[in-house]
């Protein structure tokens, strides 16, 4: 079993956010994402990330973005008490 990875995603337009995934989610994709190369002018992908720390400290360090997680990864942040 390989050991899992994250990634980063960085949005600039129209809302500036970043969004952490795991490296097998259908958004992420390994870190390729769903868009084709052209068309990503308003958009990053960071990464490998060995843990999860390091996935959220690279996050964090991104100036003026709010730090979200991908739903489909993890789905325990979302969970209702």
């Amino acid at each position: 079993m390989e050991k899992e990875t994250y990634f980063v995603f960085e949005k600039w337009n129209p809302k500036r956010f970043v969004r952490i995934h795991r490296d097998e989610c259908s958004s992420c994709f390994y870190g390729r994402g769903t868009q084709k190369l052209a068309k990503r002018v308003s958009c990053k992908w960071n990464g490998p990330y060995g843990t999860l720390e390091e996935a959220e400290g690279k996050a964090r360090s991104i100036p003026a973005s709010e730090v979200l997680f991908c739903k489909l990864c993890f789905p325990e942040k979302f969970d209702k008490p």
